[in-house]
């Protein structure tokens, strides 16, 4: 049985991708595919690392865990290819660890080797997307404050310097969580252009069912309703994470990122380009590396 896990990373337009895929789910699994996606892990408000045991939770975690182990083992009764697509494998959006210590998705390869064990036996290929660390901080912000936690961008981002991320560390780890792992890796930015390679990897005859044309599901936050939002900030301290989030989002609704109303970019050109630079070196190091192949 051929295994892809499709892992993100957040806010390189997976939602989307997995939208199209769920949209297919009935063609895919007479062609053969068994599919997975975040709706069918996260049951009864239950995360991944509740049941992957890495966080103390109820027994129905395990029972939930178990039922997952039960769905794939007779995915691969009938099925000759099992594809499971959940960014949350990699950890959280908002992820600690690049706030503290500068590290994207620290504890990524103890979680994949948790879910290794549940999957049946076969060759497995992980899809991955990157996305330049700029960007990437910024739309997991716009993220943040759509959630209903509220906070200027510089408090947000500490003292991180987004030009000293590096993609190449969390590679790195996924290769040594899983032997004889393959890598099939893309660049957010190149996404339009190389969804059709994508697809093909992830279904291989199947990507012809897919069509890819639906628009974004998670669109930012235009630089507008932005300022709007953080002139609310004040009046949000005394209100529910809720109410905040509908009034945020309505903003968002208000002042769409557009023409009309151009994106909200934080960081100065100078950190911009030092960023860009130090990423374009970052994914040359990715695509020398054994077991990956790099679409770009």
């Amino acid at each position: 049985m051929q295994i892809i896990l499709h892992i993100g990373a957040h806010k390189t337009a997976s939602t989307h991708l997995q939208l199209a895929l769920a949209h297919r789910r009935g063609a895919l699994g007479r062609g053969g595919t068994a599919l997975f996606l975040p709706g069918d892990l996260r049951k009864d408000g239950l995360r991944l690392q509740n049941y992957l045991g890495l966080e103390p939770s109820a027994a129905s975690a395990a029972e939930h865990g178990a039922q997952i182990r039960a769905a794939f083992a007779t995915a691969a009764r009938w099925a000759d290819r099992l594809v499971v697509s959940d960014e949350n494998i990699l950890g959280a959006l908002y992820n600690p660890g690049v706030f503290r210590e500068g590290t994207l998705y620290a504890h990524a390869g103890a979680r994949l080797a948790l879910l290794a064990a549940t999957l049946p036996d076969g060759p497995v290929t992980v899809a991955l997307a990157l996305r330049n660390p700029a960007g990437y901080l910024t739309s997991v912000y716009s993220q943040w404050l759509m959630s209903g936690r509220v906070m200027p961008f510089d408090r947000f981002l500490g003292a991180v310097d987004p030009a000293a991320l590096r993609w190449s560390g969390l590679v790195e780890r996924l290769i040594d969580a899983m032997p004889g792992l393959r890598l099939a890796v893309w660049r957010y930015e190149d996404y339009p252009a190389v969804a059709p390679a994508v697809l093909r990897g992830l279904l291989s005859e199947g990507a012809s069912l897919v069509r890819l044309a639906q628009p974004r599901a998670h669109p930012g936050l235009s630089a507008r309703a932005h300022a709007a939002v953080m002139d609310e900030c004040r009046a949000f301290m005394m209100a529910d994470r809720d109410h905040v989030a509908s009034r945020v989002q309505a903003l968002r609704e208000a002042y769409p990122k557009g023409a009309v109303y151009p994106a909200f970019h934080p960081f100065d050109q100078d950190t911009l380009a030092r960023t860009t630079a130090s990423y374009d070196t970052d994914c040359a190091e990715i695509a020398r590396m054994d077991r990956v192949t790099a679409l770009w």
